[in-house]
């Protein structure tokens, strides 16, 4: 989610740890300053 914009980034089709990893790493995340993700065990595994 952007907040400033209040728009939408994008929506995972999958929740895989692979998957979401392969996403982050595919997104320029430079100028990212928080992350907000759902609390489960595969977001975490694959940010931290």
């Amino acid at each position: 989610m952007d907040i400033e914009n209040k728009e939408f980034i994008d929506i995972l089709p999958d929740i895989e740890v692979d998957m979401i990893k392969k996403y982050l790493q595919s997104r320029d995340i430079s100028r990212v300053k928080m992350v907000v993700m759902d609390l489960l065990k595969s977001f975490k595994q694959a940010v931290c």
